[in-house]
């Protein structure tokens, strides 16, 4: 009986520390794990901190990445950090901090929704001035520069695309690499060297988002040299700078905005279907969020007076998603820490990484 005793009392404790953790990282509505927030529970039931600052040593924080799912967008909305104006533009507020869905998501995003029109799950059908913008035609491009079988060895005007970037499976999705090498110039390019009436509308798609994804990954000072895309440039305070912070403002976006009104526009199509020609909701959300807030933050930075040049590739995510990768390989088996594991958690993998660096 003792040992039945024993057995029943730990599995409490961990039924008990399960909840715990449920209710520490999730949102929770009335003492319930939520799956779906709406934003009458985002304003009513869901406490929501304000960002840290440090007074003392000045230093503040100033952005705040996040994932571009649903929920995030809500919350962005009801805390009033973006505002939605009643032309269906976004302006986000000067005062408050600037909210960037990480720019690598948002490319396989875009990527995917390219490859469900006419392609893969067929869920899209993507269209803009009556054109389509199909997963086929970057299929038809392959094959006619790599054969009928995809087997064809030799030059080729596209010598980066492989099978798994047009066969994409569950874990294909999740590269970054392959969704940038797809929107690359070098696919524009070969668009425009077969030079097909059809594809007019895929070229100019695959083409902005080539841009606007080297505008939101410049990594060091010399990578636009090796590469020779000024648009890997740093960002510097000079006319440059502001050229390109004008077409992601003045280009970028209202070719959204035209994509979207497009899709509008099909009134002999019912509302699904509409959604249908254009990138998903959730996408073309994170996309102007992105863009108007790294358009401040760029400008913002640049007038301080010990900033030399601003990296956007550096605004990522992946320290975070690296810390909390380790927190969960710390656990063994148990990948999903409790609040109590975690906080113990911080300082060893922090001591971990300083005596790491230091040896090598």
């Amino acid at each position: 009986m003792a040992r039945k005793f024993r057995l029943g009392r730990s599995r409490k404790n961990a039924e008990r520390k399960s909840q715990q953790h449920k209710k520490s990282t999730c949102f929770v509505k009335k003492g319930r794990p939520t799956k779906k927030i709406g934003i009458q529970q985002l304003s009513t039931g869901i406490y929501l901190p304000p960002l840290w600052s440090n007074q003392s040593s000045m230093q503040f924080v100033h952005f705040c990445k996040i994932e571009h799912g649903s929920s995030n967008q809500t919350a962005a909305t009801v805390t009033k950090s973006v505002t939605i104006n009643e032309d269906l533009s976004w302006s986000v507020n000067v005062h408050g901090h600037k909210l960037i869905a990480d720019p690598s998501h948002l490319i396989k995003t875009v990527r995917n929704c390219w490859a469900n029109s006419y392609g893969h799950s067929y869920t899209r059908k993507l269209k803009i001035n009556g054109q389509d913008i199909s997963w086929q035609h970057l299929v038809d491009l392959y094959k006619a520069h790599r054969g009928p079988d995809c087997a064809t060895l030799g030059l080729s005007i596209l010598p980066k695309l492989k099978w798994e970037h047009i066969e994409l499976n569950s874990y294909s999705k999740m590269r970054v690499d392959l969704a940038a090498q797809v929107l690359s110039t070098t696919v524009a390019e070969a668009f425009a060297y077969e030079n097909s009436p059809h594809t007019k509308e895929t070229e100019r798609f695959v083409r902005i988002f080539d841009k606007f994804f080297d505008l939101m990954n410049t990594r060091n000072t010399k990578e636009f040299v090796l590469k020779r895309k000024p648009n890997l440039a740093p960002y510097i305070n000079n006319p440059e700078t502001e050229e390109r912070l004008k077409w992601l403002q003045d280009v970028f976006l209202p070719y959204l905005d035209e994509w979207e009104a497009y899709a509008h526009a099909q009134e002999h199509l019912s509302s699904a279907e509409q959604i249908k020609l254009c990138l998903s909701q959730e996408t073309l959300q994170g996309l102007r969020i992105t863009v108007h807030a790294f358009i401040e933050l760029v400008r913002y930075l640049l007038k301080q007076p010990r900033v030399v040049y601003v990296l956007s590739a550096k605004l990522s995510q992946d320290c975070v998603e690296s810390f909390f990768g380790k927190q969960r390989m710390r656990g063994g088996y148990c990948e999903n820490p409790n609040v109590s594991s975690f906080i113990s958690g911080g300082p060893v993998i922090t001591c971990s990484e300083f005596y790491s660096n230091t040896t090598t």
